[in-house]
């Protein structure tokens, strides 16, 4: 299990996924960062969200592997040439 964290201000996400190692850095840089400058937001605005994920049971469901397969067939490599899209 791994412990990630998600930063909300207000009801908007801002960081996702967070690893722990990070997270401290981010929080503290985020909160001094909104009590500085002039923004929507104030310090109270602010929170967090700690969760625990497995990422092997993750990628080993069957929903992650259909979505692997719709994205691996939707996939296409474009490129511009001459003013023109190529598929």
């Amino acid at each position: 299990m791994e412990k990630v964290y998600h930063i909300y201000a207000k009801d908007r996400c801002l960081f996702h996924s967070i690893k722990e190692e990070d997270f401290q850095a981010t929080w503290s840089t985020l909160n001094n960062m909104v009590g500085l400058m002039k923004t929507d937001y104030n310090v109270d605005d602010l929170t967090y969200e700690e969760l625990y994920v497995n990422k092997e049971i993750i990628l080993n469901s069957s929903h992650w592997q259909d979505i692997y397969k719709l994205i691996k067939f939707e996939l296409k490599v474009c490129f511009s040439y001459d003013k023109r899209i190529y598929c």
